[in-house]
Formats: structure tokens, sequence, C-alpha cells
């Protein structure tokens, strides 16, 4: 952390440090090694617990919102990032916002869910969590859409587990014609 935490020493062009200057991001920090579920920020005497609530409520603020310009970088997918740092230590707290944005008609937040948090919860808790994605995909169009967009990785990736999702795209992609 001492490479993000070094960003603090911020100078204005007269050489002075800027007072109060947070220019820690918490992807840096997490990047570094601080632990995901509760990730300290520290600016000069104030230090701030981020969890996984307090991460959920800015990106819910975000959301729908509306995708950035082309070549600039989307506070909405940023904060869908960050909300997957706690993909493995809090699935059932995520699964909600999963569902309630994955059903969303807006393509791109649908594809900010699918590519940042639902590929990462199938990848740690796919036991746990197939049976409610199945359920909502066959119920919802637009999450058995941010299903199908969804890439296998670790859990879901295991043979069986992978022949249980195919079937479920199978069955969304026919459901569709």
């Amino acid at each position: 952390m001492a490479t993000e935490a070094a960003r603090l020493e911020n100078k204005e062009p007269t050489g002075r440090k800027k007072k109060n200057q947070l220019d820690l991001t918490l992807t840096g920090l997490l990047m570094e090694g601080a632990k995901p579920y509760a990730v300290k920020i520290i600016c000069e005497s104030e230090v701030t617990i981020v969890t996984v609530q307090e991460t959920l409520a800015v990106a819910e603020q975000l959301l729908p919102g509306r995708p950035a310009p082309d070549g600039t970088e989307d506070a909405r997918w940023q904060a869908i990032i960050q909300v997957a740092m706690f993909a493995e230590r809090e699935p059932e707290v995520i699964w909600p916002f999963v569902l309630k944005w994955g059903s969303h008609e807006e393509e791109d937040v649908r594809a900010a869910i699918a590519t940042c948090l639902l590929e990462d919860l199938l990848q740690y808790h796919f036991d746990l969590l197939f049976p409610l994605v199945a359920s909502a995909a066959k119920s919802n169009e637009f999450f058995a859409k941010t299903t199908a967009m969804c890439w296998k990785f670790g859990e879901a990736a295991e043979p069986t587990r992978a022949a249980q999702f195919d079937a479920l795209c199978a069955e969304i992609r026919k459901s569709r014609t």
C-alpha cells in the first residue's frame, strides 16, 4: 500500500502540500493487498472504513446513470467494480444488487453487472447462487440477457457446473426465438 499511500504527497504548484488532499483509490488499495471486506482509506488524521454496504450505496447513487463518453472512465462501471471486490466474501449481501441492476433495461448497466459482478459471484459461489440466477433468468427477460453475457470462471467452469450454466444459456437462447 506504500505506492498508493505515496500519492497523498500531492503538492500545489507552489510546492506546498494540499490540505486534506485524498487521492487514494479503493481499487489501488485493493490491488496493493488491502483486505476487500473493510478497506481503510487514510487522509492525514482521518481513517475511513469502506464496507460493502457503503460501496453498494455509492453504486446505487450512480445507477442507472448514463454511459460515459467514449474514451473516458465510466463512474458507474467503476462503482460496480468496487462492489465486485466484495464478491468472494459477501455474496448474499451483493445478490439483491445484482438482481436489481441485472434486470434493468439499460444494456450497458447489465453488461457491467454481468462481467464485473455476476461472473465473480458464480466463480466463487456457484452452488449457492446458480439456483437464484436460473430462476431470475427464466422469469425476467433482461436478467436472462445479463446471464447470457457471462463467461465461466472458477467454480462455474468446472465441468458439471459448466454444463448446468450452458443448459441455462441454451434455454435462454431458445426462449428468445
